[in-house]
């Protein structure tokens, strides 16, 4: 994405232009790195009709609501440009990097890259387990090679009284090691302020209910006891709340039709390639989507939107 100054107003020199770059994912929102802020939550500063729309057209924003907004602080951009206007500009970029965190029978992460075409087509950069079944260790550590890690009594930072701090500070340190985008959770910590104020809209938790309900853990025993009609899975950015963040993309499946926690949590797979493909900027097509669930013969519900682009 670009932001471009046409001309400063009031400057004193009408030729003068700012090109101020800021990388972005298609449906990711601006990434912070030159402007603070994060310019497509603001979405009431968006003419009515595009609201929800990506990828925009040319916008065109008033300086005076980015500022009253406080999108820009500190920035190359002179607050005096205050009658100036920006255009902005979307275009695809490369596939963003990611890290995956899961724990406990990692049966998502090891189901969606037991298929070869996933190694070389989705490969993360690092992909970090804190549980402690072998058989799941030596199947990651045959999978991933050296970027799987096995974060244990063995590292560091590692500190069973302070497991959830420890395990998310770890994760903190490996994303500004290897200077990864974006984190894919599966695990069962929850993450603490530091890492999440750090990573604003990168870190994405896949949680095995339909949020905003049964939240926490043991979502599908919770849904169950509870006697829901509909199972489901939401993918949605991590926040301060326990499963709170914004929801990016749900499925579901009729009650009457489970048997195993596998029915619900396989389920993820393609939801896991529509956040590769929508917020990550991979390109998969509609037709790959569901390729693993191909002999899936119970119900499975994602809603048509989601399917062709789940984050707006």
């Amino acid at each position: 994405m670009q932001l471009l100054v046409p001309a400063a107003v009031g400057s004193g020199d009408a030729s003068l232009r700012w090109d101020v770059h800021v990388r972005v994912g298609v449906r990711d929102g601006i990434d912070n790195t030159e402007l603070y802020g994060n310019l497509w939550k603001q979405t009431h500063m968006l003419p009515e009709d595009m609201k929800g729309y990506f990828p925009p057209p040319i916008i065109t924003l008033n300086i005076n609501d980015i500022i009253h907004h406080n999108m820009i602080r500190n920035s190359l951009i002179p607050l005096n440009t205050k009658s100036a206007w920006y255009n902005v500009h979307s275009f695809p970029g490369k596939p963003k990097t990611f890290c995956i965190y899961c724990s406990g029978g990692a049966s998502r992460v090891i189901k969606f890259y037991s298929f070869n075409e996933n190694i070389k087509k989705y490969n993360p950069k690092k992909v970090i387990y804190d549980g402690d079944n072998p058989d799941v260790i030596e199947r990651l550590s045959k999978l991933f090679d050296k970027k799987f890690i096995h974060f244990n009594e063995s590292i560091k930072q590692y500190d069973k009284k302070k497991i959830h701090s420890s395990t998310s500070k770890f994760i903190h340190y490996i994303l500004n090691k290897e200077s990864i985008d974006y984190l894919l959770c599966f695990g069962n910590k929850i993450l603490k302020k530091e890492l999440i104020y750090s990573y604003p809209d990168k870190l994405i938790n896949f949680h095995p209910s339909i949020l905003p309900s049964f939240k926490g853990i043991k979502a599908i025993d919770q849904a169950l006891d509870f006697g829901a009609v509909f199972l489901g899975n939401t993918a949605h950015f991590i926040d301060e709340g326990i499963d709170t963040g914004r929801i990016i993309i749900q499925s579901a499946m009729l009650t009457e039709d489970y048997e195993d926690y596998e029915d619900v949590l396989e389920m993820q797979l393609p939801m896991i390639k529509m956040v590769l493909r929508d917020i990550l900027n991979y390109n998969i097509s509609q037709n790959d989507l569901k390729k693993e669930l191909i002999n899936r013969k119970k119900s499975l519900f994602i809603p048509d939107k989601c399917v062709k682009r789940s984050y707006k």
